[in-house]
């Protein structure tokens, strides 16, 4: 593929990124980069950014201001995917938990994620169902994104809507081919209101990398673009709807021997336009510990993307994927020890890597940040804070494990704590001030 620069294999062994001159590739040629977003001569932010002008430092300690232990319904094995806070203080929370068996949730707190109560719970059937994502349209309504299977027979995407001052109800649902597989893995919303959610679906012939989008009154969810590379499973899992016009796409490609992870556009039309697709090593464990998490287009043109490359635990490391408008990129490590980027997002005007990181029986999670001007990505929430071993027993808890920020520029992260902790498997709430 020959266009990889790598600058992610360290010498040192600080957890900060250092940048070096000598680099070493994922394939077999490199092409040198030519802006880098760290350097501060480069913008590496979109204007559009949410809470730019905050201009938060991000530099306090994270707090732990919550938890789900004690909801009233006695729900355990919580984990949320999303938390966002309505325009009434009201903070929203959305996944899974488990009455007895497992349910899709979406929880309430009304004073500021110290206590929690259940808005809604959905259950088809005794299937696994859960809520992937949680967005807020521009009529105030809040739509939740998930994956439920209704008739016993295969998961399937739906979308649920909560209009203002009424209630959750599914209102729409999508699959493939009934019998096989279609599931949701994350889900964004465009400036003008429309619904996209991103993951794969299957027919006999292909599993495809799945791109849905729903508008208007969300009654109905469709495929605007379904890529396939048969015989290879195909995974969509990252986007950015910048745009109706085009939305950005970050994806993995399971070659059997080997991974190729992808970046590239789906286009009004629904077709697709690859950008960029390279072999990375892999895997770990669960393959989808490597999935593309979190993409974003920066001021200067290029997109970045968080990756997790390893094929054995010593080597897997959580990496920003820089690439540029013709194709070339670069890699740099977040820390110079194992672990994985669970997601990439740009808060305000940082870079903020949450990360899986082997401890215990299950793991435990750290979030790092690279703020604007720095070189180097910053430990700001130390593995193993407060002795966290994450809860894996719900569907994905590891892989959803990301930092959400609030109108005010606040960061939260909720932590699915493990049982070895907390019998119940609550999840913490942590919060990180915006400024001092």
């Amino acid at each position: 593929m020959g266009n990889h620069v790598d600058s992610g294999h360290r010498a040192r062994p600080a957890l900060a990124l250092v940048v070096l001159a000598a680099s070493v590739c994922f394939s077999s040629q490199c092409q040198p980069e030519t802006c880098r977003s760290e350097d501060p001569s480069c913008d590496p932010l979109s204007s559009l950014l949410v809470a730019r002008s905050l201009q938060c430092s991000y530099r306090t300690s994270w707090n732990r201001i919550g938890t789900t232990e004690g909801n009233p319904d006695g729900l355990v094995g919580i984990t949320f995917s999303t938390v966002i806070e309505d325009s009434d203080g009201v903070l929203y929370a959305a996944g899974e938990a488990s009455d007895g068996a497992d349910l899709a949730v979406v929880m309430r707190s009304d004073n500021g994620g110290a206590f929690w109560t259940t808005e809604w719970t959905h259950r088809p059937t005794v299937n696994t169902v859960a809520i992937t994502s949680l967005l807020k349209a521009p009529d105030g309504s809040l739509i939740a994104v998930g994956t439920h299977n209704p008739d016993g027979t295969n998961s399937e995407v739906f979308l649920a809507r909560k209009p203002s001052g009424g209630s959750f109800s599914v209102v729409s649902s999508y699959e493939r081919q009934d019998g096989n597989v279609s599931r949701p893995l994350n889900a964004g919303m465009s400036p003008g209101g429309t619904v996209y959610a991103v993951g794969n679906a299957a027919v006999p012939a292909d599993i495809s990398g799945m791109l849905l989008s729903s508008g208007g009154d969300y009654t109905s969810l469709s495929p605007r673009t379904l890529f396939a590379d048969a015989p290879n499973s195909v995974v969509f899992s990252a986007l950015s709807a910048e745009s109706d016009a085009q939305i950005i796409l970050g994806g993995f490609v399971d070659l059997g021997a080997s991974q190729d992870f992808m970046v590239g556009f789906s286009n009004s039309d629904g077709s697709y336009t690859s950008l960029v697709r390279d072999t990375m090593p892999c895997c770990v464990g669960d393959p989808e510990l490597h999935d593309p998490a979190g993409i974003y287009r920066l001021s200067n043109g290029n997109i970045i993307l968080g990756l997790s490359p390893g094929g054995a635990l010593p080597d897997l490391r959580p990496a920003v994927i820089e690439v540029q408008p013709d194709g070339q990129y670069f890699r740099t490590d977040v820390i110079a020890e194992p672990g994985a980027a669970t997601m990439l997002k740009i808060h305000g005007t940082s870079q903020v890597v949450s990360q899986f990181l082997p401890a215990g029986a299950t793991g435990t999670a750290q979030v790092s940040i690279r703020r604007e001007g720095q070189t180097d990505f910053t430990v700001s929430f130390p593995a193993n804070t407060d002795g966290l071993i994450l809860n894996d027993s719900a569907d994905e808890s590891i892989r959803l494990l990301e930092t959400h920020m609030m109108p005010n520029g606040d960061l939260l992260l909720p932590v699915p704590v493990h049982n070895t902790l907390v019998a119940s498997e609550p999840t913490w709430i942590y919060r990180l001030s915006c400024r001092q």
